[in-house]
């Protein structure tokens, strides 16, 4: 308590343009706190996906980027969020966002990029791999399956 006494006694002490300019550097080292707590608690992290005319490109971190020939989809479905995307075997599970390479029971060893706060995924699988996302909303996730949807079937 007594630091905290002599502290409010300097502040005290100081010019009034001194004590503006402590209590602009207090409120500024507050609200960098609050924004760094809040990005490191949100999982702020997001997929970019690539349509291109032969497939799609979809990178969800520095290191995990799964490219999908639209000739290779054996099957494409549009599946409810499941209550849980199984262990994750390299990637991250935000509380918003979860990428990586997974495993379940529905799925088996899979590749993950998905919203969690979106209510469906795209599930792509190739006689390779199976690839588990969505993308913005679920209106563009649900686009996004009928334009796979028409460009596996070409």
């Amino acid at each position: 308590m007594a630091s905290w006494q002599q502290y409010t006694e300097y502040k005290q002490s100081l010019s009034p343009l001194m004590r503006t300019l402590l209590q602009t550097g207090e409120l500024v080292v507050v609200v960098v706190v609050v924004l760094t707590l809040f990005s490191a608690f949100t999982g702020t992290s997001s997929a970019t996906l690539n349509l291109q005319d032969d497939g799609i490109s979809i990178s969800a971190s520095d290191d995990l980027t799964v490219e999908v020939a639209y000739a290779d989809i054996e099957s494409i479905t549009l599946e409810e969020l499941p209550d849980s995307f199984g262990t994750c075997v390299d990637g991250k599970e935000g509380r918003n966002y979860s990428y990586g390479v997974w495993q379940s029971d529905a799925w088996g060893d899979y590749i993950l990029a998905a919203k969690t706060s979106l209510t469906q995924v795209i599930v792509i699988e190739t006689e390779e791999q199976t690839v588990v996302f969505n993308y913005e909303s679920d209106d563009v996730t649900a686009q996004l399956y009928e334009h796979f949807l028409e460009e596996a079937t070409e």
